[in-house]
């Protein structure tokens, strides 16, 4: 969804438009593995 929306690449912070790939899942799913579900939940929603 990011990599082809120009408007959600700028919200994510990004200066110019790419097709290269801007989001890489794999370190936030080491981080939701490493915490609890409840810590994971908190961290989350300070986040959001």
């Amino acid at each position: 969804m990011i990599k082809e929306n120009i408007y959600m690449q700028y919200f994510c912070g990004l200066k110019t438009f790419t097709k290269k790939k801007v989001f890489y899942p794999s370190p936030f799913v080491d981080i939701r593995k490493r915490m609890c579900g409840e810590e994971f939940d908190k961290f989350n929603r300070l986040i959001i």
